[in-house]
């Protein structure tokens, strides 16, 4: 559900399904295996299903690659299909795949030795459809007037930009409705010409294309990657994928096609994922959930945005429009104890009344953080400004931040970035129902981070011994700032080098050159303002 829409008549979408019915007599299943039985993938060769940089971002966390990354079995797949049943998206995580079917067949597909359950999604057999869209939403007014750039500025995403943290090198994939003209909209026009578009895909219809006459996640996309006179976004220079995981009806379908998204971004090597969706009430009332189920556990895409912050990947989600409503609380997938939940405040930082508040059902903290979300800045499909509120247009700017902090932290894992960005909140020592632990800050996050990259309590240099050119020196906060002189000196006393280095903030590493310096044992001498400091290293053939 789009929380930041209102729902159009039910006419609207009971025509929708009685004509997809009618047509095609058949709906939309899950069907689970009991295995991954024979599969020809190996989590030792991982690099056949999983892409580099997938493989580099878990190894730079530690993170393994384990059965539940390992492909859905080939086989099973084709003998569900076997039987004149539609298969589409296989999801490696819940094992699964999403298939279109006559009712008729679950028994005969419940029976099969390898299936562990069948689970009804949405009705209708849309993802067969011939093309055409029908709108499931309106929008809401959208305001001509309001504030300027107040929503940058108060999470620091201005300093950010200032401090040369752009996005460059991150990749930001984004879960949404649709992305209508965002290919002639100027804003956006740099990414397209620097191929920093990774793929893009719409879940719902099974195509590749995203412009299908929703623009919500225009205006998300917006807050994160434009770059014009009008607006400038939280990570301009960052790479996206454009995801659509919204389909037409509320059904649970929709958070499958969440799961779908993420794996597909996951084995393409997403760094941070936005989603300005929430979900607690379906068309289908059997398919609701309760507040009781608000417990990072039960919901579909809570448990699918778990698996993706397992695998390193930083979620970042708004806690939905419920504050209002009987509902009031968080909606799904804020309730994870894995995402970063945002709330929305006003241009002074007062909650807004519509912000989904906390806290979970199991009694956590949310939502984590919050951000401007009271007539947001942003850019229209007409690709003029506009203002607009909504938890969907908070979430994106702390997306930003995120995507800048990896940017200057590379070092740093996917659950390190969210607890910076929780301790650098403004109320983290006393957080609440309504604000979490508040309004973050870049700065404040700066500095939080470069206490737990390594050397944070020394001047380091590692790997040592190594067998590479070069090493990496670090400096600890102590340092920042200080004109520091540096000597490499080989073992017999011979000078290698002699350059000075000033350590700062955002950079405190420096890769030393060791090509020209012989092997065993060298000395490294820095002169600093605060003494004379003597480290060794070994170099290695």
């Amino acid at each position: 559900m789009v929380l930041q829409m209102r729902q159009v008549t039910s006419l609207l979408l009971l025509s929708l399904s009685i004509f997809s019915f009618n047509a095609f007599g058949q709906d939309r299943y899950m069907i689970f295996f009991k295995d991954k039985a024979n599969s020809q993938y190996s989590i030792n060769r991982p690099e056949e299903f999983l892409s580099d940089r997938a493989i580099q971002r878990r190894s730079k966390q530690n993170i393994s690659v384990t059965a539940q990354d390992l492909p859905v079995s080939q086989s099973y797949i084709s003998q569900v299909a076997d039987l004149g049943i539609e298969t589409y998206y296989p999801t490696r995580w819940m094992n699964g795949v999403l298939v279109q079917m006559e009712t008729e067949l679950v028994n005969t597909v419940s029976g099969l030795s390898f299936v562990d359950r069948v689970e009804y999604v949405g009705p209708g057999a849309i993802l067969s459809l011939p093309s055409g869209e029908r709108a499931k939403f309106e929008e809401d007014p959208i305001s001509l007037s309001g504030i300027s750039h107040r929503q940058f500025e108060m999470i620091g995403l201005d300093q950010m930009h200032r401090e040369g943290f752009w996005g460059e090198g991150v990749i930001v994939a984004i879960f949404d409705d649709g992305f209508q003209n965002y290919k002639n909209i100027p804003a956006f026009q740099h990414i397209l010409d620097e191929n920093r578009i990774i793929y893009t895909h719409d879940f719902s219809k099974n195509r590749s294309n995203v412009e299908n006459g929703f623009n919500h996640g225009l205006r998300v996309f917006s807050l994160l990657g434009a770059s014009s006179e009008e607006l400038t976004g939280g990570a301009p220079k960052a790479s996206y994928i454009l995801s659509v995981t919204e389909a037409p009806g509320e059904y649970r379908v929709e958070e499958y096609n969440w799961l779908f998204a993420a794996e597909r971004a996951d084995s393409s090597g997403v760094d941070v994922i936005n989603t300005s969706l929430a979900y607690n009430e379906f068309s289908d009332p059997s398919m609701s959930y309760l507040p009781s189920d608000m417990d990072g556990q039960t919901a579909v895409i809570t448990r699918a945005a778990n698996l993706a912050s397992e695998r390193g990947i930083v979620v970042v989600v708004s806690t939905g429009n419920t504050g209002s409503t009987a509902w009031r609380i968080i909606a799904a997938p804020a309730d994870s104890e894995d995402v970063l939940a945002v709330g929305a405040v006003n241009d002074v930082g007062q909650v807004s009344n519509f912000s989904g508040m906390g806290p979970s059902s199991d009694n956590r903290i949310k939502p984590d953080v919050m951000a401007m979300g009271v007539n947001t800045r942003l850019i229209n499909v007409n690709g003029s400004v506009s203002f607009q509120s909504g938890t969907s247009f908070s979430a994106p700017l702390v997306a930003g931040l995120a995507t800048g902090l990896l940017q200057a932290f590379p070092d740093l894992t996917g659950d390190e970035i969210d607890n910076v960005i929780r301790k650098s909140a403004d109320r983290y020592s006393s957080p609440d129902e309504f604000y979490g632990y508040g309004i973050p800050s870049f700065l404040k996050a700066a500095e939080i981070a470069s206490r737990q990259v390594p050397g944070s309590n020394d001047i380091m240099a590692f790997p040592n011994p190594t067998n590479l050119n070069y090493f990496t020196l670090t400096f600890s906060d102590e340092y920042i700032g200080q004109n520091t002189e540096f000597q490499l000196i080989n073992g017999d006393g011979g000078l290698v080098m002699n350059y000075n280095i000033q350590p700062t903030l955002f950079n405190n590493k420096f890769q030393i050159d060791l090509s020209k310096a012989k092997t065993g044992l060298l000395l490294i001498r820095l002169i600093t303002e605060s003494g004379v400091i003597v480290k060794k290293i070994i170099k290695t053939q």
